[in-house]
């Protein structure tokens, strides 16, 4: 169960504290980020590198890994937070940097919610159903038999993580931000929604890198004479959609738990002039 916390003000209720779907995640986030930082200092990240010309994707593995591992940081840090403060793990100091306002937005006009709503779900959809469509792409290019499906399924694959799965998947974060704020659930009160973001711009961050792979697998299959040995993408192509599917049940069932700004929000707002 989650721990209490004494209330910070007289009269305030006590902080329900960090609930525990929060801390699994946060530890899932922690040991992730152990890994990718394991894979560079050992020099892990051949991976990209092999698939295709010098200067291609692996000229792009540097970057991608390190932008992942301050992903996953943020991550882990963020879901922690409040726990690591009420156990007095972090100074106090620090943990009053979640009760500061980092933004005031006034809540949108009904109109203009239902259009950034209709747009959030279009693109967050739009992004899962792409991504099925190149898995289907990816399977195939990895057990076809018939050379000229194996390479057209390669240049599919291309064009529909260019086209189609990278445009969505940044539409998809900078509305999702924008329909976050101008709404009372807001972008960093609610467990779920911090969670939903962070993992959207982890999937991002894996996605713009896989790119470049996938582009050199592409290159590489038309240029070769049977790309039936080239190795595809199913585990980044597979953890994506799990990732996606993570973030539809959360925006679905919206499990319960506050951070200790949006449980301390209420009670400024309260205690402010109208």
């Amino acid at each position: 169960m989650a721990s209490e916390q004494k209330p910070g003000r007289p009269g305030e209720p006590p902080n329900p504290g960090t609930p525990r779907w929060v801390r699994v995640f946060g530890v899932i986030a922690g040991l992730l980020f152990l890994l990718v930082l394991h894979s560079i200092i050992t020099g892990g990240g051949h991976g990209p590198a092999r698939h295709g010309s010098p200067g291609g994707p692996g000229g792009h593995a540097g970057w991608g890994r390190l932008l992942l591992l301050g992903a996953l940081f943020i991550t882990a840090a963020a879901l922690n937070w409040c726990w690591l403060a009420d156990r007095r793990l972090v100074p106090s100091r620090w943990g009053r940097l979640s009760t500061i306002r980092l933004w005031s937005w006034r809540p949108m006009a009904p109109r203009l919610r239902k259009i950034v709503l209709t747009a959030h779900v279009a693109t967050s959809v739009g992004w899962l159903g792409a991504v099925l469509a190149y898995l289907a792409l990816d399977i195939t290019a990895v057990t076809g038999s018939d050379i000229p499906t194996v390479q057209a399924a390669y240049l599919a694959m291309d064009l529909i993580i260019w086209l189609a799965i990278v445009p969505l998947a940044l539409a998809s974060v900078l509305i999702g931000i924008v329909n976050a704020l101008g709404t009372p659930w807001g972008l960093i009160r609610h467990y779920w929604v911090l969670l939903k973001l962070c993992l959207t711009v982890i999937a991002t961050i894996v996605l713009l890198q896989e790119a470049q792979v996938v582009s050199s697998l592409a290159q590489t299959a038309v240029a070769t004479g049977d790309p039936r040995a080239l190795p595809g993408t199913l585990l980044h192509s597979g953890g994506g959609l799990l990732v996606l599917l993570v973030i539809a049940v959360l925006a679905i069932f919206k499990p319960r738990g506050m951070t200790r700004y949006g449980w301390r929000r209420p009670n400024e707002r309260s205690d402010s002039p109208a």
